[in-house]
């Protein structure tokens, strides 16, 4: 993503990141994780932290409780 849309956001390059592989079809952490090649809780905490800020959703997979998935809102 470019500078301009970096500062609206107000986002890090690891976050930025984040929402481009979740809009490229990565949706659990443990896929972000290893993609990204972050350490799981570095992506859970992003993850949490775009949820808040209501650019990501977060929902559990109704037939695996254990699996959850991100997807960008908008």
């Amino acid at each position: 993503m470019d500078k301009p849309l970096e500062g609206v956001l107000k986002l890090d390059f690891t976050e930025l990141m984040t929402l481009r592989r979740i809009d490229d079809g990565a949706h659990s952490p443990t896929e972000l994780s290893r993609e990204m090649q972050v350490p799981a809780p570095t992506i859970s905490w992003i993850l949490n932290w775009l949820v808040e800020l209501g650019l990501v959703e977060h929902s559990v997979d109704s037939s695996n409780l254990q699996r959850f998935s991100k997807r960008i809102l908008g």
